[in-house]
């Protein structure tokens, strides 16, 4: 998912957070707010769209006898002053939502981004910073198209992040929902959107 910067207004973070709120409504696109600043998301490429879709049926077919649910990227994640929309979340009750933003979750367990040149910057950055702070979260993955290859930082006992390298003949573990994600299947069947 690419995003363009809009400039908040000059004005209280209230005033800005409430116009925030209010582009989400009045538009229908998808916004982030990042400490006073909107920003527009805009849509991701076909191998973009066909890896998120891949991970989240994965995740999908190995939980549907958990109570812990996937999300693709129309569910909003908070911490502090900063809203996302994940490529792919998994969420584990009880849920936590954000008293003050419908539809907004505070507490994912597993949060999935899949890189693309316009996003992979913020995603390895900011975003990941914050990510960090969720208490909740146990797993974070990169996923790049490029290589074909994704990594994985699992929350350590304490509180630190284990780094792991996957190639395409390894599978990712992700212990905290019980599922096993083989690399391989996230870039099935990718020939026909190789250009894009």
């Amino acid at each position: 998912i690419q995003c363009m910067g809009l400039p908040a207004e000059q004005s209280q973070p209230a005033s800005r957070f409430a116009a925030y709120l209010k582009a989400e409504a009045d538009t229908g696109i998808k916004h982030e707010y990042r400490d006073g600043y909107i920003v527009a998301m805009a849509g991701g490429s076909p191998a973009h769209s066909a890896v998120a879709a891949k991970i989240l049926g994965e995740l999908h077919a190995q939980l549907k006898s958990s109570p812990c649910q996937p999300h693709g990227s129309d569910f909003r994640v908070r911490y502090g002053e900063r809203t996302f929309y994940p490529d792919v979340l998994v969420v584990c009750p009880p849920p936590q939502l954000d008293p003050e933003l419908p539809h907004t979750l505070l507490n994912p367990r597993v949060i999935v981004e899949v890189l693309s040149p316009g996003t992979e910057t913020h995603d390895r950055g900011d975003k990941w910073f914050h990510y960090q702070q969720i208490p909740e979260l146990t797993d974070f993955l990169l996923v790049s198209l490029e290589q074909q290859t994704v990594e994985h930082y699992l929350r350590q006992s304490d509180s630190s992040w284990l780094y792991q390298r996957l190639e395409l003949a390894d599978t990712v573990k992700l212990t905290s929902i019980g599922c096993e994600l083989p690399v391989a299947a996230c870039f099935a069947r990718m020939d026909m959107w190789r250009d894009s």
